[in-house]
């Protein structure tokens, strides 16, 4: 069975890209535009690994992910992407409790995100 990815992105080129890249690695990918869009797909996709930027309109990816461990699934694993530095610290704060998260800045290496991804969702 195909391993589920939902991609919480607000730039389009980049959430077309990330998507055509893991569709052809072989993973089902749901795409969602921001933070309230994303909630909402993760409670009918039922994803495997939640990729997310941070700052995104409506809801940012933090308070996105609080919503979602608060309310849908509290084991949830995310791989945040972002060039937000003013929001390092906050997010650094956030993720000291929940182990269960990577993190990656905007610009990135594509071969990086592909590796970090597959080793991230075996787990």
């Amino acid at each position: 069975m195909k391993k589920k990815i939902l991609y919480v992105e607000d730039e389009a080129e980049l959430r077309k890209m990330l998507k055509e890249l893991f569709l052809y690695l072989g993973y089902d990918v749901e795409l969602a535009v921001d933070g309230e869009d994303g909630i909402n797909k993760f409670r009918e996709f039922k994803p495997d690994l939640l990729i997310s930027d941070i700052k995104m309109p409506k809801k940012n990816g933090l308070e996105m992910v609080s919503a979602i461990r608060e309310t849908i699934q509290k084991d949830l694993k995310v791989f945040y992407i972002s060039g937000w530095e003013e929001n390092l610290k906050s997010l650094e704060a956030e993720l000291k409790n929940y182990p269960d998260y990577h993190f990656a800045r905007k610009p990135f290496n594509i071969a990086e995100i592909i590796k970090e991804v597959e080793i991230y969702i075996k787990q």
